[in-house]
């Protein structure tokens, strides 16, 4: 179970793991070791509570990232493309079939829509020295 509560501690972001990590682990064997010798239900409810814990937290510090920020702006702009690719497509299908240059169209818009999203989370996501300026 420590194990597995290590590896979840990898999802916080760098900065912080390379701060707490070693800490969090410390205390996490120690209330593991000390709930396994009151018996299985506390055990079962520690676990369930730090797990949870962390993923609440994990969640809180991906907020104050600089990449979230990123990958939230590119969701917004794909999002958005994407809205206004079906509103096109509403607006198309009542004539009839779509057309082959419609689905031209649809697929590179959707693409397009894919790419930004991609695109821009792994740029955000690279280490500052393997950035392209």
């Amino acid at each position: 179970m420590t194990a597995l509560y290590r590896i979840l501690l990898r999802l916080y972001p760098a900065p912080f793991y390379d701060r707490f990590a070693r800490d969090m682990s410390a205390d996490f064997d120690d209330g593991y070791s000390d709930a396994r010798h009151k018996g299985l239900v506390t055990l079962i409810e520690f676990i369930m509570r730090s797990h949870g814990d962390l993923l609440a937290t994990v969640a809180a510090q991906w907020r104050y990232t600089e990449s979230f920020m990123i990958w939230r702006a590119s969701v917004s702009i794909s999002l958005t493309i994407w809205a206004l690719v079906f509103v096109i497509a509403a607006f198309e299908w009542p004539r009839g079939p779509a057309t082959l240059l419609f689905v031209v169209q649809l697929s590179l818009a959707l693409t397009t829509c894919a790419a930004l999203t991609i695109g821009l989370a792994l740029h955000s996501t690279r280490p500052e020295e393997q950035r392209i300026p």
